[in-house]
């Protein structure tokens, strides 16, 4: 068995922890945490019996926590010691990863337009891509995504969601041949969302009206409790070129597209956007466009 020149990368993130907690005591002043003083000359900053004190916690608790022997915290006490420690945004952020946890909880998702995203969306044409955001609200998408998949533009707001016209439009359903995988695929990409971000309420009223609305969605939550993530990795599926998609019009093989379909996401901290493309085969000749009115 080989080990790695660089070490246990585990061990390494609970010494930093441990590096950081001490670091961010030594920032709080008694006074500043409203404590009261000490006698003779002992320090005036944060002790861990301090933190203890400010967090409702045990000695042995944050002591554990330092010494990365705490290996299971949970977002009560990292959320204590944030609050004691006085934590930024992006310090509540480090500590979350450096603990194993991947997310802040009740995180303010990004929302905001940003042209550089739909620029490059734009620059994909003739392959079409979308943007949307973590509860799968479209915010915006290329004329080839209208001409391949839906134009969004032509619905009002409340309406602009990829799940829900996956799951309440009939058409939807015969865009992707033989979709049915990769409707399963989808619901449990949505329980990855969901036990992500077990608070985030507009994703659970998505999740809840859908089981109201759409007996296909409920089958698939309901039948088991499969959780996936999405990945940059490229994965195949068949669409059917525009024009041919109508599910009262028989089917022609002729007509069948192989694309790989491409998610990324942003970088920046709490951005749960997802970029999306289908890219079509090399050599292959778009059909005719059509106007689109949310580009």
């Amino acid at each position: 068995m080989s080990v790695s020149r660089h070490g246990d990368t585990s061990a390494s993130a609970q010494n930093l922890l441990g590096r950081f907690l001490r670091e961010w005591r030594g920032r709080i002043t008694l006074e500043d945490a409203g404590l009261p003083g000490r006698r003779g000359n002992r320090s005036t900053t944060l002790t861990q019996e301090d933190l203890a004190r400010l967090t409702g916690y045990s000695i042995r608790t944050i002591s554990a926590l330092e010494q990365g022997s705490e290996h299971r915290p949970t977002p009560g006490l990292l959320t204590a010691i944030a609050e004691a420690l006085r934590l930024s945004e992006e310090e509540r952020r480090a500590l979350w990863q450096l603990t194993g946890n991947a997310r802040l909880p009740e995180a303010e998702f990004a929302v905001d337009d940003d042209p550089a995203l739909t620029r490059v969306i734009d620059l994909l044409e003739p392959n079409p891509a979308y943007l949307c955001d973590a509860a799968y609200n479209i915010q915006y998408h290329n004329r080839a995504f209208a001409d391949w998949v839906f134009d969004f533009g032509s619905v009002p707001p409340d309406r602009r969601n990829l799940a829900k016209w996956l799951f309440l439009d009939e058409h939807a359903e015969h865009i992707v041949v033989d979709g049915k995988g990769h409707w399963a695929a989808l619901v449990a990409r949505m329980r990855g969302v969901l036990a992500g971000q077990p608070r985030y309420r507009e994703f659970a009223a998505l999740v809840e009206e859908l089981c109201d609305t759409s007996p296909r969605f409920k089958k698939l939550w309901d039948r088991d409790a499969r959780v996936d993530s999405y990945r940059p990795g490229g994965e195949i599926l068949t669409l059917r070129e525009p024009g041919h998609t109508d599910p009262q019009q028989a089917d022609d093989e002729e007509h069948h597209v192989p694309v790989t379909q491409s998610n990324l996401s942003p970088m920046t901290p709490n951005d749960e956007r997802r970029f999306s493309v289908f890219l079509l085969p090399e050599g292959y000749t778009a059909p005719p466009r059509r106007p689109c009115t949310a580009c």
